[in-house]
């Protein structure tokens, strides 16, 4: 759900997965696993500061684009499997 999430250009707020950093270049919103104060600043940081909301959504709706559409899968699959 994060690819479709933020490929339609959405806000996602996700538990902190080291694998998502790399695919986002730490530009996802995450909060520390289980800190639950922690998602609820994250939150609330988003809903008060609309330029900072504008700008997450923005870069992981380009990166979503650039990198992890289907098209982008296919095409790795392909080169694993054909070489």
């Amino acid at each position: 759900r994060v690819y479709e999430a933020t490929g339609r250009g959405g806000l996602l707020i996700m538990p902190q997965l080291d694998f998502l950093i790399d695919d986002f270049d730490n530009r996802l919103s995450m909060y520390k696993w289980g800190d639950w104060h922690d998602l609820e600043e994250t939150v609330e940081f988003f809903l008060v500061d609309e330029q900072a909301n504008a700008t997450a959504r923005e870069a992981c709706f380009k990166i979503t684009q650039r990198r992890h559409l289907y098209t982008n899968r296919m095409q790795e699959l392909l080169t694993k499997v054909v070489g």
